[in-house]
């Protein structure tokens, strides 16, 4: 099962730790405990169950198997009806009109801080993710001038599926290639020979430890704070994938 595949038929859920993550909003502490109750039905006849919280007008949502130990279809399915339902409230609309009123903004082009390695219309973010990629690009680079990362695909400036992606959509997923020993801008896979494990590292401690990352998809788990695809797949071995929180 492609993890990122599937989410794109769940744009606003997020893989994270192990799990199917969402937080939704509500008007009122009452709309959001009755939508929790409409989800509860939901769960009892798939017989799966989210792990959840509530806080006032918020929502959070964990969906993983248990038994599984990690994500399954089971979790799809379930975050799928979550979704049908949210989709029925108004609040969802009103919250979705919002969202399609955030713009974009491109990676600048031509600094020496980082590489690139697709073309200048994929690489359109939120403004807080390509302040995050330029801020450790100058972290890496001021710490060792000639460690330099290449950035690749992010998002188009409206949104639309990004081929071959199908979550590249919400201005908030950066790839990232590795680095190699030869510090060339050109393709490697974590079992190349060329492939620089302690530089590549060094680049995705800096990315877990900007305030605004939440996590990192890559298959080399020799690297600390990386999140593997599940079931083996190769997804992520030719470039990590950055996901960050706003």
């Amino acid at each position: 099962m492609n993890i990122e595949e599937q989410l794109a038929e769940l744009p606003e859920w997020e893989y994270r730790d192990n799990t199917l993550h969402r937080e939704l909003r509500f008007a009122t502490f009452v709309e959001a405990f009755s939508f929790m109750t409409k989800v509860a039905f939901a769960a009892e006849r798939r017989n799966h169950h989210p792990d959840w919280s509530n806080v006032y007008d918020r929502v959070t949502i964990r969906l993983t198997t248990h038994d599984a130990g990690g994500v399954t279809e089971k979790d799809f399915e379930l975050a799928a009806d979550i979704e049908r339902l949210y989709g029925e409230t108004d609040q969802h609309f009103l919250m979705a009109e919002a969202v399609a009123g955030t713009s974009f903004v491109q990676l600048p082009q031509g600094t020496s801080d980082y590489l690139h390695y697709s073309a200048p219309e994929r690489q359109f973010g939120t403004p807080k993710t390509i302040a995050a990629v330029v801020e450790v690009a100058r972290t890496v680079h001021a710490a060792d001038p000639q460690l330099t990362f290449a950035v690749g695909d992010i998002s188009f400036e409206d949104g639309a599926v990004m081929p071959p992606h199908k979550a590249h959509r919400r201005g908030r997923n950066v790839d990232v290639r590795p680095i190699r020993k030869d510090r060339g801008n050109q393709p490697t896979f974590i079992s190349a020979a060329e492939y620089d494990r302690a530089a590549t590292g060094r680049i995705i401690a800096a990315f877990l430890a900007h305030p605004n990352v939440l996590s990192v998809l890559f298959n080399d788990t020799k690297i600390p704070g990386v999140t593997p695809d599940p079931g083996g797949a190769k997804t992520h071995d030719n470039h990590f994938h950055v996901q960050t929180k706003a």
